[in-house]
């Protein structure tokens, strides 16, 4: 009895400690519990972490295929640059977390950062720079039944030379979610006339949702300076666009399905251009379901098809950012996409990307004229 005891308050003991994660300090002096970030990786077992300390790490980085669910940290945003020697992340691992990281320069043919097939990840509050792909996705490729999920993350300066996504292709069957995401200043220049989506290009995909996120400044050669679409299951859900510009067709978005439902709600588009119509539809009206968006400034009558003008709680109104000039694109508490303030008395709750950031008590006010969006930017210079 004594035996059988001691020996199950021996195995109480020692199986935390078998099952406990261990976490690697990574520092860029090679001071830490491994020399690089790589060899931390490779040394890691599966459920570990891997804390990165401030700095600029020149590596590529290849996560194992027999160990999953690694979490790696930063630590004051540490950047990792591949210094346009190829890829930056090697995504052959399930379940990875990646944490207040910076990555730049990554450079090859599809998915500058990286390409996700097969597997699922997470991104939280990291930063994406001038990263470049040949083909498509300046930043991802996401392909063949990979997930990736993004929270609090920036796209800024990235680029595609050929067919599309300036930061995010997503194809065969990838999904994609972003929340609260940023994507500025993305560019694809295109090969042919259905080529582009300056930020992201979504094809034959299983799931797209994008909600709470800023479109600025994308721009490409030929369609969708923001987004194109063919044949996906998009939801589009609180984004603000603006500004994002196409050569050819949709300075915001071209958004195509046979099947697929699309969803465009509660989004706010100011000043995108083109020489068609800023969101280009293509598929019957019975697949589209578009509700409660502000379309703004753009060239007269070409905005969107217009029979969603004026309907569902659409409408056409200056949104009244409080600072565009500065890149402030809360809203006036006197805006028209603010609850209780729709023109037409829609409960459409709060419309666009962000909140109320003026107009209250003791808060400095916007420009709250209906002017053009050019005169509203003048009145900051």
């Amino acid at each position: 009895m004594r035996i059988r005891l001691f020996a199950a308050v021996l195995i109480s003991l020692v199986l935390p400690v078998i099952g406990s994660a261990t976490t690697w300090e990574i520092y860029p002096d090679g001071s830490g519990d491994a020399p690089t970030i790589q060899a931390g990786i490779d040394g890691a077992a599966t459920g570990d972490s891997i804390l990165i300390n401030a700095g600029t790490y020149y590596e590529r980085l290849t996560l194992p295929v027999d160990r999953d669910e690694f979490t790696l940290v930063g630590v004051g945003l540490p950047v990792i640059d591949a210094d346009r020697f190829g890829f930056i992340l090697g995504l052959s691992q399930e379940g990875t977390v990646f944490e207040n990281l910076a990555f730049t320069q990554g450079h090859t043919y599809i998915g500058g950062v990286g390409t996700l097939s097969s597997r699922e990840i997470w991104f939280r509050n990291c930063e994406f720079y001038n990263n470049t792909a040949n083909l498509e996705g300046g930043c991802f490729a996401i392909l063949n039944g990979g997930i990736a999920h993004f929270e609090n993350c920036s796209f800024e300066n990235n680029l595609a030379w050929g067919t599309g996504g300036g930061a995010i292709q997503v194809d065969e069957g990838g999904s994609i979610e972003l929340e609260h995401c940023v994507f500025r200043g993305n560019h694809v220049v295109g090969i042919t006339g259905n080529d582009g989506g300056g930020a992201i290009h979504f094809r034959n995909t299983s799931s797209c949702s994008i909600r709470f996120c800023l479109f600025e400044e994308n721009t490409t050669d030929y369609e969708a300076g923001a987004i194109r679409s063919y044949n996906s299951p998009v939801s589009l859900y609180s984004n603000t666009f603006l500004d994002n510009e196409a050569r050819t067709a949709a300075g915001a978005c071209v958004l195509n399905t046979s099947g697929p439902q699309v969803v465009l709600m509660k989004n706010i588009f100011v000043n995108n251009r083109d020489p068609v119509k800023a969101i280009y539809l293509e598929g019957s009206d019975l697949l589209f379901d578009i509700e409660c968006n502000d379309f703004w400034n753009h060239v007269e009558s070409t905005v969107i098809s217009p029979a969603w003008i004026d309907t569902n709680g659409n409408f056409s109104l200056n949104p009244l950012f409080c600072d565009p000039d500065n890149g402030d694109f809360t809203l006036h508490a006197d805006s028209p996409c603010v609850p209780g303030n729709h023109p037409d008395g829609y409960e459409c709750g709060l419309i666009g990307a962000y909140d109320v950031g003026c107009g209250m008590a003791g808060v400095p006010n916007a420009m709250v004229q209906n002017t053009t969006w050019g005169q509203i930017k003048a009145t900051y210079r």
